[in-house]
C-alpha cells in the first residue's frame, strides 16, 4: 500500500501544520468564541455522519431535535434515536478526553452501545447472497458475517466473525505502537480505514469509524473532520481506492477535509464568520420548520407517539416504579403492570422487563399493529395488605397518558387525588417534572400509612 510517503501527502501535512500553528498562537480562545465554533462542528458532525448512513432528518430537523427536543413530523423513530445516540457518543468521547483516558477495545464497545441505543432488527445478506433479517446487538463484536453488496452487485467482504477479535487486537496494538511517531492526521486516517476494513460490529461501523478518527484528532488538539453528506460518493470512492491498495487516496481525502476544518476553526478563532455556503439554506429551512411548529403544532403520528413513549413515558414509569418499591417490605405483596388501552380491548404487560417491552411493542411490528386503536397508556402499581395492622389495607396508584391530536396529558391518580399536566408533542417532560411526579405516589402512600396506623 502506498501511504504517507507520497509528495502530495507531505505537502498537505505541511499546510495542515502551518494552519494548526496559527490557531495555537491564538489559544486559549475566549469561552464564548470557542463555544460558538465547537457548537457548529458538533451540529455538523451529528447531521452529516448520520445523513451519510441514510438518516432522513434534515439539518434543520437535526438542530431542532438536539437543541429544542423537537421531533420531525413523519420521520422514523430510529432516525431520531440514531441522532440522539451519536450526540451522546460525542459526549462520551469528550469525557474520555477530559479525563485523559486512552482508547481501548472496552471503550470502543461502550461507545457502540451508546450510539446504537438498543438492539433492533435489520435486513442483511448472507455470504451466498441470500436476503435475511438479523438482530443487531450492541456493544459486542459481530457473530455473523456483515458483508455488503456494492453498487455493481458484487459482494464486499469484511473480516469474518472468527477473525474479528484478533484483528481488533492487532489494530489496537498498531495504534499504541504508532501514536507517538505518526502525524496525528495520518494516524487518524489510517485507523479509520483499518477499522472500516474490519467492520467489527453488526451495524454502525461507519459512524464508529468517524467518531474514533475524531477522538484521535481531538486528543491531539485538532478539530474534528466532518465528512459532508454531499461528499458521500467521494468518501466511498476513496475507501474503495484504499481497498485496492491505494491508501494514499483516502489519506489525501481526510487531509483535505482537515484543511477545511482548520480554516473554519481559524476564522472562528479570529472572530470572523464561520458560516459556509450552504448554511443560509439550512437557516431558511430551520426558520420555516420553527414557524410551522408554532402555527400548527405537531400532530400526533405513529413515530411521534413511539418516540414519546420510548424516551419520556417509559422513563417516567420506570422512575415511578423505583420510588414505589421503597416501601414494598411494609406490605405482604405488590404488583405492577403496563396497560395499552385500545378501542375494544386492553393489552396488559408485566412491568418486569422494560427493554423487552420496548423491543416488542415499540420497535417491532407490535406497535404498528396496535397504534391505530391506541387511546392511552397506563402504568399501575399496587401495594397489597399492609403488614403492621390488625386490619390489612391496600393502596393503588396509576399514571395514565392520554394521546390527543396535538398534545398529550399525563394524569397521576392515587387515593382519588388526581394531578394532570398537558404538553404539546414538541414539549418534553423535564427532569424536575419526572422527579416530582415519580415521588408523588410515595408521599401520598406514606400519608395514608400514617393515617391508618395513627402514626402522625
Amino acid at each position: 500500500m502506498t501511504t504517507s510517503t507520497s509528495p502530495t501527502i507531505k505537502g498537505l501535512l505541511e499546510k495542515i501544520d502551518r494552519l494548526k500553528a496559527e490557531i495555537d498562537l491564538l489559544r486559549p480562545l475566549a469561552p464564548d468564541i470557542e463555544a460558538r465554533v465547537l457548537q457548529k462542528f458538533r451540529l455538523d458532525w451529528n447531521y452529516h455522519s448520520n445523513s451519510i448512513e441514510g438518516n432522513s432528518l434534515t439539518y434543520g430537523e437535526t438542530v431542532a431535535f438536539l437543541m429544542e427536543g423537537l421531533t420531525a413530523k413523519g420521520k422514523p423513530l430510529k432516525d431520531h434515536l440514531d441522532i440522539k445516540g451519536h450526540n451522546e457518543g460525542i459526549d462520551y468521547l469528550m469525557n474520555l478526553i477530559k479525563n485523559k483516558h486512552q482508547l481501548t477495545e472496552k471503550v470502543i464497545r461502550e461507545l457502540h452501545k451508546i450510539i446504537l441505543v438498543e438492539p433492533y432488527k435489520t435486513p442483511a445478506i448472507t455470504s451466498d447472497g441470500q436476503s435475511v433479517e438479523k438482530t443487531i446487538n450492541i456493544g459486542q463484536y459481530k457473530t455473523q458475517p456483515n458483508h455488503v453488496k456494492t453498487p455493481t452487485g458484487e459482494m464486499h467482504y469484511y473480516a469474518s466473525p472468527e477473525e474479528t477479535p484478533a484483528k481488533m487486537n492487532d489494530l489496537m496494538t498498531w495504534l499504541n505502537q504508532e501514536k507517538d511517531d505518526l502525524h496525528p492526521v495520518l494516524l487518524a486516517a489510517i485507523f479509520h480505514y483499518r477499522f472500516v476494513s474490519i467492520h467489527p460490529f453488526d451495524d454502525g461501523n461507519g459512524r464508529m469509524s468517524r467518531l474514533l478518527m475524531n477522538l484521535l484528532l481531538i486528543q491531539n488538539n485538532y478539530p474534528p473532520v466532518v465528512i459532508k453528506q454531499q461528499e458521500r460518493q467521494a468518501y466511498y470512492y476513496a475507501l474503495r481506492q484504499a481497498d485496492s491498495g491505494e491508501l494514499s487516496a483516502f489519506i489525501e481525502f481526510i487531509g483535505e477535509n482537515m484543511m477545511h476544518a482548520l480554516e473554519l476553526y481559524l476564522r472562528g478563532a479570529k472572530g470572523e464568520s464561520i458560516e459556509e455556503t450552504d448554511d443560509l439554506d439550512k437557516e431558511i429551512a430551520l426558520l420555516k420548520r420553527s414557524l410551522d411548529v408554532k402555527q400548527k403544532g405537531i400532530p400526533k403520528s405513529e413515530d411521534i407517539i413511539r418516540l414519546l413513549i420510548s424516551e419520556k413515558i417509559f422513563p417516567l414509569f420506570r422512575e415511578t416504579q423505583l420510588q414505589c418499591r421503597k416501601i414494598n417490605d411494609l406490605f405482604l405483596k405488590n404488583n405492577d403492570r403496563i396497560i395499552f388501552l385500545l378501542k375494544g380491548q386492553n393489552i396488559e404487560l408485566s412491568a418486569k422487563d422494560w427493554e423487552g417491552i420496548k423491543i416488542q411493542w415499540l420497535h417491532g411490528n407490535g406497535f404498528w399493529e396496535i397504534y391505530p386503536d391506541l387511546l392511552n397508556l397506563k402504568y399501575e402499581y399496587r401495594w397489597i395488605d399492609f403488614r403492621k395492622t390488625d386490619i390489612p389495607f391496600s393502596i393503588s396508584c396509576s399514571v395514565t397518558i392520554y394521546f390527543f391530536d396535538y398534545d398529550y396529558e399525563v394524569e397521576f391518580d392515587i387515593l382519588n387525588a388526581k394531578e394532570k399536566i398537558t404538553k404539546s408533542y414538541d414539549e418534553n417532560l423535564s427532569k424536575d417534572e419526572v422527579n416530582r411526579f415519580s415521588t408523588l405516589f410515595l408521599k401520598k402512600a406514606l400519608g395514608q400509612i400514617k393515617e391508618k396506623t395513627g402514626f402522625m
